[in-house]
């Protein structure tokens, strides 16, 4: 009995003892969790709190750099030149801020390395200008004592493995002699390699256009996508062309008409034609104002993005001889975008290429395109000569 009654109190004592371990390991745990929830909770803000810090540092780091004084080309490792393209590009060395070469994506042809002029402009300290036109004048002054000049960038052969274009001459002597009698001063040069095509712009926007019309400047050549045209060497983008002449950079220029046409190829890509037919039954100067930079700029193409543009060996190019026929015929009566309409509807209608020994070009169409920042009507109404001026 004895025995019994010692080991049920055993039995009991283990039980007690167990229970209040069990309890003790249960508050333990609690805690442990309760310790642990804490600490991971202070963790998680104390890294929160840091990265905001460390993005608010960054974000005015970036700030900073965007109002740095000291812009210099030198001092930019990379930049992305144009959105469209979506590839950053690369200087190749420190001496030459114009020199840039390019990583391309898979669809544009690796040995093609292009020239940019973007963002390597500054602007003048001047930024404004006389203006003899008002702000409500519905017409630009083309009574300076000068017309302007046309310049041609006529391109004919190439370093790289281009097919020389024949017949390219036959259009620029055509732009020389119906801009010559427009009054321009015409100046061409051909096949400029990209430095000296950029010494070119660069001398043409730093000259006193004061006594002058306007600005029309020809571009012949070859070209692909993405706005991208040909120097003698190397291939460039093509706004690198107008963008020096913009009111800041030019203020002789301000306000007054800035042409660029462009004879080149945007693409590989073929218009085909679409037939149809019509029915027969329905046959004050004073006042202060401002303007954007980039107003009062006509940029023409003689074809769309990602098309080829026609050129006969022997004739010239559709486009441009379109265009001075046009030009002949309509300068003394109709603006100068009245003249470009009648002009792509020549190209559109009255061209069709024939080229029986590769079909793939043979039977195709064109169409041309115009981007205008005008802000007046333009005529290029023949100058009179100083005796006509008197009479009048």
């Amino acid at each position: 009995m004895v025995t019994k009654v010692i080991k049920i109190g055993v039995i009991r004592d283990s039980e007690l003892c167990f229970n209040v371990l069990y309890d003790t390991l249960s508050g333990l745990n609690i805690i442990f969790s309760i310790v642990f929830f804490n600490f991971w909770l202070t963790s998680y803000v104390l890294r929160y709190l840091i990265s905001k810090t460390t993005s608010n540092k960054m974000f005015r780091s970036s700030d900073i750099e965007e109002v740095s004084e000291d812009t210099s080309a030198d001092n930019i490792k990379t930049e992305l030149i144009d959105e469209n393209l979506s590839q950053f590009v690369y200087k190749e060395d420190n001496e030459s801020l114009n020199f840039i070469s390019t990583t391309k994506s898979a669809d544009v042809v690796d040995s093609n390395t292009f020239k940019s002029s973007d963002d390597y402009y500054e602007a003048s300290n001047v930024p404004t200008t006389i203006s003899t036109v008002g702000i409500d004048d519905p017409l630009y002054n083309m009574n300076y004592d000068n017309r302007g000049k046309c310049v041609i960038f006529n391109h004919t052969v190439f370093d790289e493995d281009l097919n020389k274009r024949t017949g390219t001459d036959i259009d620029a002597m055509r732009i020389n002699d119906v801009f010559t009698k427009l009054g321009f001063e015409v100046v061409r040069y051909d096949d400029l390699i990209y430095t000296d095509l950029r010494d070119t712009i660069s001398t043409l926007s730093s000259e006193d256009h004061s006594n002058s019309d306007c600005i029309c400047i020809f571009v012949l050549t070859h070209g692909m996508s993405d706005n991208l045209i040909y120097a003698k060497d190397v291939p460039y983008n093509a706004n690198y062309i107008w963008k020096p002449f913009s009111a800041d950079l030019c203020p002789s220029l301000a306000g007054k008409p800035k042409l660029f046409f462009f004879q080149a190829c945007k693409g590989k890509r073929y218009q085909e034609s679409f037939e149809f037919r019509c029915n027969a039954d329905f046959t004050d100067s004073t006042t202060i104002y401002t303007i954007p930079t980039h107003a009062d700029f006509l940029i023409a193409y003689s074809t769309i993005e990602g098309f080829y543009s026609f050129r006969n060996e022997e004739k010239g190019s559709c486009y441009v001889q379109y265009l001075c026929d046009t030009l002949e015929e309509y300068a003394d009566t109709k603006d100068l975008l009245n003249i470009l309409t009648i002009t792509a509807r020549k190209v559109a209608i009255k061209f069709t290429s024939s080229n029986k020994k590769y079909l793939e070009s043979h039977n195709k169409k064109q169409i041309p395109s115009v981007t205008s920042m005008l802000t007046r009507d333009l005529y290029l109404k023949k100058k009179l000569t100083m005796n006509q001026n008197q009479t009048k």
